[in-house]
């Protein structure tokens, strides 16, 4: 009678190791998808804004990302404005992202639009459980939640008032990029996929922990 509750206890033992395994590498493999994910999507949103000759960004969530686009008039205002200051052979290769950059600032905010137009760069939410952290050019930005803004979107569209996007991450149509690391992260077991992106839209690494 013993032997036979051993043996039980052994099993069960076993089967939890095993299920406890397996939760962790399909929490692995969907980590990993969620770095390719991202991985194309932003390289796509690099290529696509050179090949457009229209700017994109990006606004980076904890748990979400959506790319907005220059309302029409703002990039008429800002195409003449680049074209002024890169009239010379020598042209400061992050001259447009800085131009963004000042122009997106909380006292200038620039009008942009939410990007519908291409389904790769619809708005995205992480599964339950993962999450995003966000760096750029090497200092930690403080994210918000997307569906936080969301809730805010509908009351602003009730009262009939515009939604204000603050990018943080600027595609030029010149191809140069502020750089960043976007790290995906599942809480829980303290898993992470990062992605980073150097100025000129360079994947740089695709690491895992």
């Amino acid at each position: 009678m013993v032997e036979i509750l051993v043996v039980v206890i052994i099993i069960a033992v076993l089967a939890g190791a095993m299920s406890l395994t397996i939760n962790i590498n399909s929490e692995q493999k969907e980590l990993q998808r969620q770095g390719q994910r991202l991985k194309h999507v932003l390289k796509f949103a690099h290529d696509h804004a050179i090949f457009t000759r229209r700017p994109l960004a990006l606004e980076v969530f904890e748990d979400g990302i959506r790319f907005v686009e220059l309302d029409e008039a703002e990039y008429d205002f800002m195409s003449w404005g680049l074209e002024q200051e890169t009239v010379s052979e020598e042209v400061d290769s992050d001259a447009s992202i800085a131009a963004y950059e000042a122009e997106s600032s909380e006292d200038t905010l620039l009008k942009w639009v939410l990007k519908t137009s291409e389904k790769a760069l619809s708005e995205y939410e992480v599964p339950e459980g993962f999450q995003y952290e966000l760096e750029v050019d090497e200092v930690p930005v403080q994210l918000s939640a997307l569906s936080d803004l969301e809730e805010d979107a509908e009351e602003a569209d009730e009262e009939d008032e515009e939604v204000l996007y603050r990018p943080q991450i600027y595609f030029s149509d010149d191809g140069s990029v502020n750089s960043f690391v976007i790290r995906v992260t599942y809480d829980e077991k303290g898993l992470n996929t990062e992605v980073s992106m150097s100025m000129t839209g360079e994947i740089l690494e695709e690491s895992e922990q």
